[in-house]
């Protein structure tokens, strides 16, 4: 039995661990496979994270967006002049991978502010 911090009530382990679930979902180890696992923390990054402006997370939503903007396919309007200059002002840049295996395919390049010049997002 343990103590529930909001109202000092005793409950059991159990009970604990149903609230537990239901607020963060199953503990990974009963998760079914590598598969699973991913599609469950996937769901839980959506979740929480979900498109926020408030977090530092880049969605695929907001990767699809910068990629498109860098390569000039989306539209000029009012509505997207904060997140133009929010992309100019993090320096986000397309350009083909430094390593052979990429192929032709650009990646997106996130400038950090670290000794290493350049980092880049593969997806």
């Amino acid at each position: 039995m343990t103590n529930n911090r909001r109202t000092g009530a005793k409950c059991s382990t159990s009970t604990k661990r149903k609230h537990e679930e239901e607020r963060f979902g199953p503990p990974f180890g009963i998760m079914e496979g590598d598969r699973d696992m991913y599609r469950q923390f996937q769901d839980w990054c959506l979740r929480t994270y979900g498109d926020s402006g408030k977090t530092k997370t880049v969605t695929r939503k907001k990767y699809d967006r910068i990629v498109q903007l860098l390569n000039g396919s989306e539209s000029s309007s009012t509505d997207n002049a904060k997140f133009k200059f929010w992309v100019k002002s993090k320096g986000f840049q397309l350009g083909l991978p430094e390593d052979i295996s990429g192929g032709e395919k650009q990646v997106l390049y996130v400038p950090v502010k670290t000794t290493v010049s350049n980092t880049c997002l593969l997806f």
